[in-house]
């Protein structure tokens, strides 16, 4: 009987770990996938072989049942008898216990056909088989309308989008059925013809020793197209690529991370189904100056620490520009300075952030003999009289 083993086909030991399955899986994934290998059968049929065995045994559940299975299945084939087993069977002396002149079956019995045989499959050739279907059970048989699929995409803002709110175009990549074929992939005009191999089913049974396995058709893979013509405008697909443009409004205020529903700018539908929506996440460039932390945005100045003792008036940076803000005498390192209302509008249109100026003291590194003895005497001294 011949068992396909799954850890021969991604080439990792039975007691090999999950990330080492996961390794061997995407190194094998890479070199057998459809997209480099086009027009190649025996890449695409190995590229199915590999992906079943990852199903199979990066799955803790699965992996367990598929090798308690291949334990029962060669626990079997041990104790099978030696006729089954390939050998000739000793044959009995006459006079023996066991010899019988003829050997006649009880009129109750009856043979399993082949044909029941088939469609009543043991416990472990039926977990095969619904593995090996799973890729063609997953292929739509659906005749009728079917909805577009969903597409999802960033929308990258700057602080003055998000302050004054802003009207954004958007290029949006899909996919539109071919008009040259009508989604068929095969080439205006060209007759179909039905699959040889499978007969049109998409599958095929492949016998495993007293199990009957069902898989995708390596000659057609389940289309149905076969060896025809495919169509010179989508390349068999059935379907090009496009690019829309669309025009959204955004509010002011707008958070980062939000995600916004646009209806029906999704894939098209087939079959007159209706299109799938658009939802784009919000995304925030960073700025040069600001840190936004909700409707508020945080900023930081350096000042010498001589205006820090003393008190000054800087000029600090705003979303409308430049504007003075005086900082008191003996403002301290890393001190919060607050302008109101000049921050990000809140989303719900209630109400301004503010702006957080953060101060940085700076102390210089080398001073003159004149400077450390004016301050050796202020601080030792402070009432003595500065020349």
């Amino acid at each position: 009987m011949t068992e396909i083993d799954y850890y021969q086909i991604l080439g990792v030991a039975r007691d090999a770990s999950v990330n080492g399955i996961k390794k061997a899986y995407r190194k094998l994934a890479v070199q057998y996938h459809p997209d480099k290998n086009p027009n190649n059968p025996t890449a695409h049929n190995r590229f199915q072989q590999i992906s079943e065995a990852y199903s199979v045994l990066s799955n803790p559940r699965k992996r367990e049942e598929y090798d308690r299975q291949q334990r029962s299945s060669k626990s079997q084939q041990n104790s099978a008898s030696p006729r089954q087993q390939g050998m000739k069977p000793q044959k009995a002396k006459k006079g023996s216990f066991f010899f019988h002149r003829k050997s006649k079956r009880p009129k109750s019995f009856h043979a399993t056909p082949p044909s029941r045989r088939r469609e009543t499959p043991t416990k472990f050739g039926g977990f095969f088989t619904d593995l090996f279907s799973r890729h063609a059970s997953q292929r739509p048989r659906r005749t009728g309308p079917i909805r577009g699929a969903d597409q999802y995409q960033d929308l990258e803002l700057i602080l003055h989008d998000v302050a004054a709110g802003c009207r954004k175009e958007i290029v949006v990549d899909y996919h539109e059925v071919c008009k040259h074929c009508g989604g068929s992939g095969i080439r205006y005009g060209e007759n179909v013809p039905r699959c040889s191999r499978c007969n049109g089913i998409g599958t095929i049974e492949i016998k495993q020793g007293d199990f009957i396995i069902k898989q995708r058709c390596p000659s057609c893979y389940g289309n149905d197209k076969g060896n025809s013509r495919l169509c010179f405008g989508c390349h068999g697909a059935g379907k090009v690529k496009k690019k829309r443009r669309i025009v959204i409004d955004l509010p002011p205020g707008i958070k980062e991370g939000t995600r916004l529903k646009v209806s029906k700018q999704g894939e098209p539908g087939l079959s007159g189904g209706p299109n799938g929506d658009l939802y784009l996440t919000i995304k925030l460039r960073p700025h040069q100056h600001f840190v936004r932390k909700k409707d508020d945005l945080h900023c930081e100045v350096e000042i010498d620490f001589v205006r820090a003792v003393l008190g000054t008036t800087i000029k600090v940076p705003t979303l409308d520009g430049r504007i003075e803000l005086k900082i008191p005498p003996g403002v301290q390192p890393n001190q919060l300075l607050r302008i109101r209302g000049k921050g990000l509008p809140k989303q719900n249109g209630v109400g301004i952030g503010d702006v957080y100026v953060k101060l940085k003291v700076f102390l210089p590194r080398e001073i003159t003999p004149r400077q450390r003895e004016l301050l050796e005497r202020f601080y030792l001294q402070p009432n003595s009289p500065v020349d």
